[in-house]
């Protein structure tokens, strides 16, 4: 059996660090994902319009999309 060792020279990695930047990359996520849920609850909403309840609404079809991203905060 074979025993790799790796060194890394220059660098110190402490669990800290590591933790601060798991924490990080989480919270990232997390926010994209409850703006990701956002877009998709405001667009089944608006899916559910026919063009003309939009149209009295001032809302073209083709603005859904970009209403749903504003919506989400995107």
């Amino acid at each position: 059996m074979t025993n790799i060792a790796m060194e890394v020279p220059s660098r110190s990695w402490n669990l800290g660090s590591v933790a601060d930047r798991v924490g990080a990359f989480h919270t990232i996520l997390l926010g994209r994902y409850h703006r990701w849920r956002q877009y998709r609850t405001t667009m089944a909403e608006l899916d559910q319009y026919s063009a003309e309840q939009l149209a009295e609404l001032a809302i073209a079809p083709a603005d859904v999309a970009r209403i749903a991203k504003e919506a989400a905060g995107s």
